[in-house]
């Protein structure tokens, strides 16, 4: 209850109220915004005459209730309905949860089987498009490189707030002490830890980083199976929305993931086929079984190959922001080339909008962990992605990627095994276009130069 006053109108009102007459003249009620979350009324002195009085109560009375309705997202004429105190409550503790406004996600590196197309001495490798698809949503970008020390991954894990494992052709078995198995399993540990301790640092896994968090959640690369997902585009047959695809997402969501935006990005999973493959190993619900997958991860989706088998496309952790695709997000807005491998990435509206709902998501997610990635030196940054430079590789011949990131690599000489081996190889994006059956090998300028300088595999 609350006393509005205008010249010839004075008296107590409450939201029932609409008209009343003092001192000879008509008054109408008019809600109005004080603010984004408290209404108020305002007494209206309007004519004596009754009938032109009247439309003008109409005419407030209306263009006001429009106006508190397209406010709270509700439809005209359930003003009495709305909690204004509690949808502000809501949203202030939903951008509260936010940690920091400038979030950094690593990358994963990998060893460049074909380095001699590039240069002539080893490099590490990163395709641009996962740069490019993480900045997109606000995003900076830490390449991690392999075969460094304990503390060296620590301290990644410290300075960013977010972890992506790409898609690659590098070997994946956690009993292998490949340079990149020995950084995945390190970081996967920490996560795990930081997790446990009540703090959320998301992992993202596309592709070969699906199979990461397959092989490390089951401590065996037995859980893949051989698939024939080369160059295809595919619907997700969902079994579950799980919390990355709730309306709204039960972490990392906001008001933009309202329940209209999601439920259509299940339609585009669903309905179309949006999601581009390009992988010779596959999960499927039996191997997820047999390898206790099902005590680590819910299933949200499957999709079909081409000779018609029914493998597991996406799935999430239980008790850890941990989320696995086996389809590649980030081809659709930046991977343009067309080789006789790779003809279909699909680059139509639905496509692109599926790729920004997942870059957004763990992005999203990202600003809620609390690492202080103010430690990066700002006037060195030489961890960021910002101090190494793009090659252009569309021109090559046989290149899947418009770009890459090239790092320099020195082999450890005590390393027993590397990404490079001939045994047990398991490829998914290869580096040319002529991708291998399952079980051949190819054989590439750097085993060669692994021969030569002995490392063992």
């Amino acid at each position: 209850m609350r006393n509005y006053m205008t010249k010839s109108c004075k008296l107590s009102l409450t939201l029932t109220q609409t008209m009343f007459q003092e001192n000879g003249a008509h008054c109408a009620v008019a809600t109005q915004f004080l603010d984004q979350s408290r209404p108020t009324l305002t007494v209206l002195p309007i004519s004596r005459r009754p009938l032109s009085s009247l439309v003008r109560i109409f005419l407030i009375l209306s263009l006001n209730i429009l106006f508190v309705s397209s406010k709270a997202n509700v439809l005209p004429g359930t003003f009495n309905q709305i909690n204004f105190e509690d949808d502000h409550h809501k949203l202030r503790s939903t951008m509260d949860e936010d940690q920091t406004d400038s979030p950094v996600i690593g990358i994963l590196t990998q060893v460049l089987r074909d380095y001699k197309r590039f240069a002539n001495e080893p490099k590490l490798h990163l395709v641009s498009s996962y740069v490019k698809w993480l900045e997109s949503s606000g995003a900076r970008i830490i390449p991690i490189l392999i075969d460094q020390d304990d503390e060296y991954y620590e301290r990644m894990f410290n300075q960013t707030n977010g972890l992506v494992f790409p898609g690659g052709d590098n070997i994946v078995d956690p009993h292998k002490a490949t340079p990149m198995m020995v950084a995945a399993k390190k970081l996967y540990q920490l996560a795990v830890e930081a997790k446990n301790a009540g703090k959320i640092y998301p992992v993202w896994g596309t592709c070969l980083g699906f199979e990461l968090l397959a092989t490390l959640g089951a401590d065996s690369n037995d859980v893949l199976v051989n698939c024939s997902a080369n160059d295809i585009v595919l619907n997700v047959e969902l079994t579950s929305r799980g919390r990355l695809l709730a309306s709204p997402p039960s972490d990392g969501g906001d008001r933009f993931f309202n329940k209209n935006y999601v439920d259509n990005i299940v339609n585009v999973l669903e309905q179309g086929t949006n999601t581009y493959h390009y992988h010779h190993k596959c999960v499927t619900d039996e191997s997820f079984l047999a390898h206790g997958l099902d005590k680590m991860y819910n299933v949200l989706g499957h999709s079909v190959d081409h000779k018609g088998l029914r493998f597991i496309s996406m799935f999430e952790a239980k008790e850890y922001p941990f989320y696995g695709v086996i389809f590649h997000p980030e081809k659709p807005p930046y991977e343009f080339r067309k080789l006789s491998g790779q003809k279909n990435v699909p680059h139509n509206w639905d496509s692109i909008q599926l790729s920004r709902y997942f870059a957004d998501y763990i992005v999203r997610l990202a600003r809620k962990n609390s690492h202080d990635t103010s430690t990066i030196d700002p006037n060195d940054r030489q961890e960021l992605i910002y101090n190494y430079n793009t090659t252009y590789t569309g021109l090559l011949a046989n290149d899947m990627y418009e770009s890459r990131y090239l790092m320099p690599w020195t082999p450890k000489q005590s390393t027993t095994t590397i990404e490079l081996s001939r045994k047990n190889y398991s490829p998914n994006d290869d580096a040319t276009e002529d991708a291998p059956d399952d079980g051949e090998v190819i054989e590439t300028e750097l085993d060669e130069w692994v021969q030569i300088n002995g490392i063992a595999y």
